[in-house]
């Protein structure tokens, strides 16, 4: 088989397998809300999700403020307003309000978490940052108010 020549947005598309998320951070009365594709589970027990974040973002500043986001799985609904939350700093604007993401507050964190899509997937604590890189890496657990966790639990039942 021959090797075939991939621009490099196609070569993005292979090597991000995972879906985008939408990080929430909330820290001193500010909030913010970011798309983002790179994550993945490190670790097991205790589960640990790392994620980069670039220092040039908003959601960065807040992560290192507050120690603490949420990852939210959006649905193809929603697909424009992911769109627009990743084209759009959080400094500038209420990307909450801009993009007409409802969000309620979450029991365990301070970061909010997103009414719209598929689920919140949970919420990552005691981040340790990479300066240099925009690495993040924190143990991950599953929010109470998760509706597919519950769900599953039903199935189970």
């Amino acid at each position: 088989m021959a090797k075939m020549d991939f621009t490099l947005s196609e070569v993005y598309g292979l090597l991000e397998t995972g879906p985008v998320v939408l990080i929430t951070t909330e820290a001193n009365g500010k909030r913010d809300v970011m798309a983002q594709s790179w994550h993945t589970m490190v670790e097991f027990e205790p589960a640990i999700v790392a994620c980069v974040v670039s220092d040039r973002n908003f959601s960065h500043e807040l992560i290192l403020e507050s120690g603490e986001c949420v990852l939210n799985i959006p649905t193809f609904e929603i697909a424009e307003k992911v769109v627009g939350c990743g084209n759009a700093s959080g400094r500038d604007l209420d990307k909450f309000e801009k993009f007409g993401l409802a969000a309620s507050p979450a029991s365990m964190v301070g970061a909010p978490l997103l009414d719209e899509g598929l689920d919140q997937l949970g919420r990552i604590l005691q981040i340790a940052v990479e300066q240099d890189t925009g690495l993040l890496a924190g143990q991950f657990h599953a929010t109470p108010e998760s509706r597919l966790r519950t769900e599953i639990a039903r199935m189970v039942d």
